[in-house]
C-alpha cells in the first residue's frame, strides 16, 4: 500500500466553479481574507487549494448559509498577478494536483485551512476510434481560443468585436 503525500494547513478558496489539473482559473479578489491569503501564497511561492462550494456563497454575507465544500479539490499555483488598485487583485492560476481534504478548520477571520492528502493523477487512456473526430474538433477549438488570447494579449483588445445581435459566422 502506498502512502499519499500530505500537506498541512493548506489555505482553501471555496468557489462555485471547479478547477481541474492543467486548467486555468482567472480570479478577481477583493475580500480581505483572500487578499491576505494570496499575498502570503505569492510571497512564499506556495499553492492554495480550490474546492467546489456545495452550500453557501463565494462572497461572505451576514446571515448567509454556512460554507460547505467538496472533499476533493485541486492545488492552484499563481501564474499571473496584478494589483490594479488598492484592495483588488487579479490573478490567473493553474491547477496542478488533486487532493482530498482530511481535516478542515474555519479560522476566525473567515479563511478555511485544511490538512490534505495528494491524490494520484488520472490514468491517461487512448481516445476510442469512434471519438477521434470529436477530439480533433476539440483540439481545433482550443487552438483557436489560445490564438485569440495571444492576439488579445499582443494588442490589448479582443481580436474580434461583434455588434450586439450580430449573427455568429463560421
Amino acid at each position: 500500500m502506498t502512502t499519499q503525500p500530505l500537506l498541512n494547513s493548506l489555505p482553501l478558496f471555496p468557489l462555485g466553479t471547479v478547477l481541474f489539473p492543467g486548467g486555468l482559473l482567472p480570479l478577481r479578489i477583493f475580500e480581505v481574507r483572500y487578499l491576505d491569503m494570496i499575498g502570503k501564497c505569492r510571497k512564499g511561492g506556495v499553492p492554495f487549494g480550490v474546492v467546489n462550494l456545495t452550500s453557501g456563497t463565494e462572497v461572505r454575507k451576514a446571515g448567509a448559509q454556512a460554507e460547505r465544500f467538496a472533499e476533493v479539490g485541486t492545488l492552484a499555483v499563481i501564474r499571473e498577478f496584478e494589483s490594479p488598485q488598492s484592495g483588488l487583485l487579479q490573478i490567473e492560476c493553474v491547477g496542478t494536483q488533486r487532493f482530498r481534504v482530511r481535516h478542515s478548520e474555519l479560522q476566525k477571520h473567515g479563511l478555511w485551512i485544511a490538512d490534505v492528502a495528494i491524490l494520484a493523477d488520472d490514468v491517461a487512456l487512448e481516445i476510442p476510434e469512434d471519438l477521434q473526430h470529436t477530439a480533433t474538433a476539440l483540439r481545433r477549438l482550443v487552438d483557436t481560443l489560445e490564438e485569440r488570447k495571444r492576439a488579445q494579449d499582443a494588442t490589448g483588445s479582443p481580436p474580434v468585436r461583434l455588434p450586439i445581435g450580430a449573427p455568429y459566422r463560421y
